[in-house]
């Protein structure tokens, strides 16, 4: 009986023991998942707040991505508008490239127009330059002759004075008969080459307008005689020229001078070798 009573006690020594380890374990247990619940607790509210958080960014970003959206939509809208304006640039260019290409070879051919122009200038400056040296050697002529022609000029009035000087009737066309009531030509003016026989004849001379031929200019086709305003010349007379009596040519007086005239040698008296001292007489 005391051995079953001591057991007994034993046994619930035993089992108060264990209830005391069970109950201490479960303390511990719960205050761990206490401790645990507190923690995930605080987990979750940071959790909470973090989520707060990134909504908010999230609505930021949702919030700048419109705006990033809209401004890319006005970006793409100014690439369209710089598109439109480099096309046309680029056609504008161009356009003035081909001008200037244009303006290039213009600009190219007026420069070889102004060479062609001055080397011509220069040519004609050149001929210029011979043309004054030319008038130099005439104005030097003149003037050596005006003293030898104004001492002719007086031994000729002298000479008429004492001495009428009668002229024949000159007819350059050697095979047209003499027409009633004139003269026959003298049979030394008909001996004109051939290619002067269709030239215009003088029907007569002008006993008072006879002189000489002072200057001859063969290139540029000219003479200077020795009769003038004075002697009654006037520009668009004829004048013959003669050699020993002997017809040569008719020249056309152009410029006249108090004392002299300068004539013009029409193109069918070119080929005459008109010489100073020759004769000339007016044509009537």
């Amino acid at each position: 009986m005391e051995k079953n009573l001591r057991s007994t006690v034993v046994l619930l020594l035993i089992l108060s023991v264990v209830l005391a380890a069970s109950t201490a374990a479960l303390f511990f247990m719960r205050q761990s998942e206490i401790d645990k619940r507190t923690v995930l607790e605080k987990k979750i509210e940071e959790l909470n707040t973090e989520t707060t958080r990134l909504s908010r960014e999230l609505e930021d970003a949702a919030t700048a991505k419109k705006d990033l959206e809209s401004k890319l939509e006005g970006i793409q809208g100014q690439i369209k508008v710089f598109e439109t304006q480099l096309g046309d640039e680029k056609r504008a260019k161009e356009t003035a490239f081909s001008q200037l290409e244009m303006e290039k070879r213009e600009s190219r051919r007026l420069v070889d127009e102004l060479v062609n122009v001055k080397d011509e200038k220069e040519k004609i400056a050149s001929s210029l330059a011979g043309a004054a040296a030319q008038l130099d050697t005439i104005k030097l002529q003149l003037s050596r002759v005006q003293d030898a022609k104004d001492a002719l000029e007086k031994k000729l009035k002298d000479f008429m004075a004492k001495r009428e000087v009668e002229l024949e009737k000159i007819v350059v066309k050697p095979e047209a008969p003499p027409a009633a009531g004139t003269e026959e030509a003298p049979a030394q003016l008909q001996d004109q080459p051939p290619a002067q026989e269709t030239a215009p004849a003088p029907e007569a001379l002008s006993v008072n307008m006879v002189g000489e031929v002072l200057v001859v200019n063969k290139k540029f086709d000219f003479v200077v005689i020795n009769l003038g305003e004075n002697n009654g010349m006037k520009p668009g007379m004829d004048v013959g020229v003669y050699r020993d009596k002997k017809f040569l040519a008719i020249l056309q007086i152009e410029k006249v001078h108090a004392n002299m005239s300068a004539a013009k040698v029409p193109p069918e008296w070119k080929n005459v070798d008109i010489k100073e001292g020759d004769k000339v007489a007016v044509v009537k």
